[in-house]
């Protein structure tokens, strides 16, 4: 089992930092190889999420996001503006929406894909492929065990 020292904790080496420092690092290489396109990175992971049923509802997309409500509406407003997403009230409950993505939609996030998988893979040629998949199961059992530490805490604090 692996364990965290107070020196991992170092600001050059602590795992959070790395991973925030990662996702901000290519986020604004795919964000400038976005320029060109009518979307933006950020509509294009809202597209994406809702294609791939990750997210269902505006919510679960703010969450997913770590956006506001504000900024989600926002969000959904232009791209259903656009034509890329439309909102479909429940026939249960007329109350809740479901986002749903449209053809054009879809089109789009197919269209745009290469960007980021091209981009991913010029950052990971210097990973083999073992590597790559030991990378990606520890990613997945971290954020299995994060996603659990997380729910003890919601269900301590309702308790």
């Amino acid at each position: 089992m692996a364990r965290i020292t107070i020196d991992d904790c170092a600001a050059s080496q602590a795992p959070a930092r790395l991973i925030r420092r990662i996702d901000r690092l290519m986020r604004s290489v795919v964000e400038a190889r976005f320029s060109t396109s009518d979307l933006s990175f950020s509509q294009w992971i809202a597209l994406k999420l809702v294609l791939d049923g990750m997210v269902s509802t505006p919510g679960e997309l703010a969450r997913e996001l770590g956006h506001n409500t504000g900024a989600v509406t926002r969000l959904i407003d232009a791209l259903e503006n656009r034509g890329l997403l439309r909102r479909e009230r429940l026939a249960t409950d007329r109350r809740a929406i479901d986002l749903v993505t449209t053809a054009e939609g879809r089109e789009q996030v197919n269209k745009l894909a290469d960007i980021v998988v091209d981009t991913w893979n010029e950052v990971l040629a210097d990973i083999d492929e073992m590597e790559f998949d030991v990378f990606m199961r520890a990613l997945r059992k971290l954020q299995i065990a994060a996603q659990r530490k997380a729910s003890s805490l919601e269900e301590f604090e309702e308790a």
